[in-house]
């Protein structure tokens, strides 16, 4: 079964790439966003917009609310769609869905790191609502867009075969490949994105105890 891509639209810095991706593959897409953002802008005049073989585009506007988007995509989901967005919990909910997950700047989430990755938004928040500061994330660059069409791509080009992507994105930035068909070398990029996001982790947890001590709120970001 083919699968549809879902782009988490609001502030969404690479609805074009994903659409390109999609009509290159002769794949379904569906935009979701707040009803009041024009979604319709993003679609080709030719683009085909009714449920057909091949490619063809559709959008999926929601009411104003902080999760609407979220929620909306979530309900549309088959095992193996792929979701664009930037929000981890999303990500997070599509993982339970047995869709796949990525972000904007090419991180291909996976079950092995997500529980992780949502503890630490969740320090982080906790943070920001006792007046401490979080690091916001760096600027988005050309080198972001040209990752995140590339391993969009290598998504695609897996649908169906199920295991890791050959090329994870750990979360320290660094890059892992991996031989298909290898059990060994898939344990190893688990534990590798395990050992990264711990390391993340641990740098949270020295900042708290650092805040603790000092009464100072160090900047700290989930990279």
């Amino acid at each position: 079964m083919r699968p549809t891509i879902y782009i988490d639209a609001d502030a969404c810095p690479v609805t074009s790439e994903t659409l390109a991706v999609a009509r290159k593959n002769a794949l379904p897409a569906v935009v979701a966003g707040n009803a009041t953002q024009n979604l319709p802008r993003h679609i080709r005049r030719g683009d085909p917009r009714e449920p057909r073989d091949g490619f063809w585009v559709d959008t999926l506007p929601v009411g104003i609310g902080a999760d609407a988007a979220d929620f909306a995509i979530v309900q549309e989901l088959e095992p193996g769609d792929i979701v664009v967005t930037q929000d981890i919990g999303l990500a997070a909910m599509a993982l339970g869905r047995h869709a796949r997950a990525i972000g904007v700047r090419g991180r291909v989430y996976t079950l092995t790191t997500i529980d992780l990755d949502m503890h630490i938004r969740h320090e982080e928040k906790k943070v920001r609502r006792q007046g401490g500061r979080t690091k916001g994330p760096a600027a988005f660059e050309d080198d972001d867009r040209e990752r995140f069409a590339a391993n969009l791509q290598r998504l695609v080009a897996r649908r169906g075969t199920g295991g890791l992507p050959y090329k994870l994105i750990a979360c320290d930035g660094s890059t892992l490949r991996k031989n298909e068909g290898s059990s060994n070398n898939a344990l190893h990029a688990r534990s590798r994105e395990r050992n990264s996001c711990s390391a993340s982790f641990s740098r949270l947890s020295r900042n708290r105890t650092t805040k603790r001590r000092s009464g100072r709120t160090p900047a700290f970001a989930l990279r």
